[in-house]
């Protein structure tokens, strides 16, 4: 597990280097003054607003050592993975820059592919045939909503309770900053 966590924070460090710089690269694809650019950010907003909260969620009902089944993931075998995609779409959105519509959730796409085929590698040297049947019930990326089972959310220690605030306020953070470049012109 640390091997695909070590992954993760690498690539997602690398993604939003090669992102910071394609956002000062390129100009705006659109005027600030229009109401297609409310319109997109509004919807950007909301994207970050669905997978911050979303990953949040998920996060208590995440178990290293067993499969869990309940909560989101009766829905959807990788939320964690499902949430951040779309707050990673809402950040693009309000960047105003194709060239980050485009590149981030290409990149976050392949990211994201590489780290859940090698999370499913291994939960199936772990867990063998019982993974197998999750497989076959729960859709992997794509939610069915009507699978829904309720769980009973697991109680988070302290430190995992901070990394999980630390992370949404990441992601409304990183939506108010790319605002923020806007409001001076950068």
């Amino acid at each position: 597990m640390n091997q695909i966590r070590q992954f993760n924070l690498k690539e997602f460090w690398l993604c939003a280097l090669l992102s910071v710089v394609v956002f000062f690269a390129f100009s705006p694809l659109y005027s600030n003054n229009s109401i297609f650019h409310d319109v997109i950010d509004a919807i950007g907003a909301f994207l970050i607003i669905i997978g911050a909260i979303g990953r949040f969620y998920s996060k208590f009902y995440f178990y290293r050592d067993q499969i869990n089944t309940k909560g989101p993931y009766s829905i959807v075998r990788h939320p964690k993975c499902l949430t951040a995609y779309i707050a990673m779409i809402g950040l693009s959105l309000i960047s105003e820059r194709i060239q980050l519509m485009v590149f981030i959730p290409i990149m976050a796409g392949f990211i994201f592919t590489y780290i859940i085929n090698r999370q499913e590698n291994l939960m199936i040297l772990i867990y063998g045939d019982e993974f197998r049947e999750y497989q076959k019930k729960v859709p992997r990326i794509i939610p069915k909503f009507s699978k829904y089972e309720k769980g009973i959310p697991r109680r988070l220690n302290n430190r995992e309770l901070l990394m999980a605030f630390l992370e949404l306020m990441f992601w409304f953070g990183a939506g108010l900053l790319i605002e923020g470049l806007e409001v001076f012109g950068l």
